[in-house]
């Protein structure tokens, strides 16, 4: 995939800020919404599941769309429907049009876009499947397009609200547990999901960020213009993104020290700027190295070689 068309976090920043949301609106009278249903709070995108059922550990192979990995899903019993699982989303799910013109919409939520907000549809699906795991009751948003990378949906980090998540990259394995915290090690750090999406603490030269974990972004660290980090040249122009915000200019240059995520080291890392990103997040450059367990419930990552 070239810098033109679609780099570092164009799909991060498309799904961040697609997750600023404003509170669900009725569905329209020929859709009528669910009377049973919570509105969302501004600024939050929709729930979790109502449900999660799952007994010990399941797996599936994970395998990869473009730089994002990828699963086989269900959805209310049929399929296999390929989904990435994108961090970076606020929302716990996000379904393709095509699939959401065979779902019940109940609501709409308001995102932003250039031309200003829009409305875009919310959809109820009953049943969530990843091997043996099922995520019952789960409200999804509409839209799924990341640059030239269209899947059938979007899971977010929220759909494993009550699961221990483990993305292995050099395995190629999801694996999903119950009841099944991260044990304390030298690469386990906390995390906090004041957006919906993973948060860490990290170190760039003698610089502390709070960087979003984001399987969307390609770049190993990518950073808003208004961070000021010590770099070993000036930023040169590598090519331009688009988010949901329109098209925005990428730079990068290498960071003048190391970078120290969770306990593992870098030097002189490749960073990447773009100008009116949100904040800092580390992307798959990065991850792709690792396994990464997400203790949902216990707000703790493990980064495993």
């Amino acid at each position: 995939m070239t810098m033109t068309r679609r780099t570092l976090l164009g799909v991060a920043l498309a799904s961040l800020v697609a997750g600023c949301t404003s509170p669900v609106t009725p569905a329209p009278a020929n859709r009528p919404a669910d009377p049973n249903r919570t509105q969302i709070p501004p600024m939050r995108p929709p729930a979790g599941p109502a449900q999660t059922r799952l007994t010990g550990e399941t797996a599936t192979s994970l395998t990869r769309f473009a730089h994002l990995p990828a699963v086989e899903v269900r959805v209310n019993g049929e399929g296999s429907y390929r989904f990435v699982i994108d961090t970076g989303s606020a929302a716990p799910l996000r379904v393709s049009e095509s699939l959401a013109s065979r779902l019940p919409q109940i609501g709409v939520v308001q995102e932003p876009s250039p031309s200003g907000p829009r409305s875009v549809p919310v959809v109820r699906v009953d049943a969530v499947g990843i091997a043996d795991a099922e995520f019952a009751g789960v409200d999804a948003t509409v839209g799924v397009q990341l640059g030239e990378i269209r899947p059938d949906g979007i899971i977010g980090i929220g759909l494993f609200q009550e699961l221990t998540a483990t993305l292995d990259y050099p395995g190629n394995t999801l694996h999903l547990a119950s009841n099944r915290p991260v044990a304390d090690g030298p690469h386990v750090v906390a995390f906090t999901r004041p957006f919906g999406v993973p948060r860490i603490s990290v170190r760039a030269a003698d610089v502390t960020l709070d960087a979003d974990i984001d399987t969307g972004g390609p770049a190993l660290l990518t950073v808003p213009s208004a961070v000021r980090l010590p770099l070993r040249s000036t930023p040169s122009r590598i090519g331009t993104g688009r988010g949901a915000m329109g098209e925005f200019e990428i730079l990068a240059a290498e960071l003048d020290g190391d970078l120290s995520i969770a306990g593992w080291t870098r030097s002189a890392p490749m960073v990447h700027i773009a100008d009116g990103l949100p904040g800092a997040s580390i992307g798959a450059a990065f991850l792709t190295d690792y396994a990464i367990a997400f203790d949902v419930p216990g707000s703790r990552v493990a980064f495993l070689a």
